[in-house]
């Protein structure tokens, strides 16, 4: 079996960071290391792969030549450097299958889901379906399920599957988590040359029109779609539970007050001001200010503002 971490994406609802969404940190590590690290549980992976675009290849190669996860996770390269260039999700699973002519059963994730839960259930229940399989999240709250999409499941195979439903009758919502038999790459061609290339839940939503077997595994615990502020931030306190991450070569005075769940990132000075519930990226200064529920983009200069709920980046 090979792993993919889809990484590829722009982040355009977190404008104006310039930033790969799946590198904001969440407590002491970029997101997708989260990720990472709950696949490296799967002794069965023969390779992972990560996945992301052109223009942010220097990023993660710095960050995977960084980290301690070891050989098994590779960086693979798609073309794209912007928005308008972009492959789309599922289009780029098929390129990479093509460039590394990979023949094997796959795991498909999200760099930018934050999980507490193992997703060895996930292999397991795939192994005993012997089908395409899907973790479903339960948000017990069907108003926020026209966000996402509505899963109906019979016999724990899906039925339903509707992207952003208006009248939503179920609360499941697929996650980020999927398995791919081998047998179903056709089936991923199929859809893509039926115009479905961006999300990877709509190779799913393809899969149960056409009749195609798909299984359902709920995953118990905590799940968030990090694609906005407030998710972002959600994702963070709960990592950080109250506490805050200060990074060794970041500079805090000593006039500064320093709130809960606070990133301050490398480089970064605060001098005379007050975070709370915000995130400073790296090598950011923030001087006679006040920081609330917000995100200070990396290389920013802030003096003398008060930024809430606010993305700012500012160089």
């Amino acid at each position: 079996m090979i792993g993919i971490i889809l990484s590829g994406g722009f982040a355009t609802r977190m404008k104006p960071l310039t930033y790969s969404k799946p590198l904001l940190p969440l407590g002491g590590k970029p997101c997708i290391e989260h990720v990472c690290d709950k696949l490296s549980m799967i002794k069965n992976l023969d390779k992972i792969y990560i996945t992301t675009s052109k223009l942010f290849e220097e990023d993660y190669r710095k960050w995977l030549d960084s980290s301690e996860l070891g050989e098994k996770f590779q960086l693979f390269i798609e073309p794209a450097k912007s928005e308008a260039e972009k492959l789309g999700a599922l289009r780029a699973i098929l390129y990479l299958i093509d460039k590394e002519e990979i023949n094997d059963d796959l795991l498909v994730c999200a760099g930018d889901n934050y999980f507490d839960f193992s997703i060895i259930g996930l292999v397991e229940a795939y192994k005993k379906s012997n089908s395409l399989t899907v973790g479903l999240y339960d948000l017990k709250d069907k108003e926020k399920v026209k966000l996402y999409s509505e899963i109906t499941l019979e016999d724990n195979y899906i039925k339903h599957f509707e992207e952003k439903p208006n009248n939503p009758k179920s609360s499941l919502v697929s996650t980020a988590l999927y398995v791919y038999q081998k047998s179903s790459i056709s089936l991923l061609r199929e859809a893509v040359d039926n115009g479905y290339v961006d999300s990877p839940g709509k190779f799913i939503e393809f899969a149960v029109r056409k009749g195609h077997p798909v299984y359902g595994k709920v995953m118990d615990g905590t799940w968030i779609d990090i694609g906005d502020l407030s998710s972002y931030l959600h994702a963070n306190s709960i990592v950080l539970s109250g506490k805050s991450h200060i990074s060794r070569d970041s500079k805090v005075d000593g006039n500064s007050n320093i709130g809960s769940n606070v990133i301050i990132g490398k480089g970064s000075e605060i001098i005379n001001s007050s975070i709370d519930n915000s995130i400073i990226l790296p090598n950011s200064v923030v001087n006679s200010s006040t920081v609330i529920n917000s995100v200070i983009g990396a290389n920013s200069r802030i003096s003398s503002k008060t930024i809430k709920e606010e993305i700012c980046e500012v160089n």
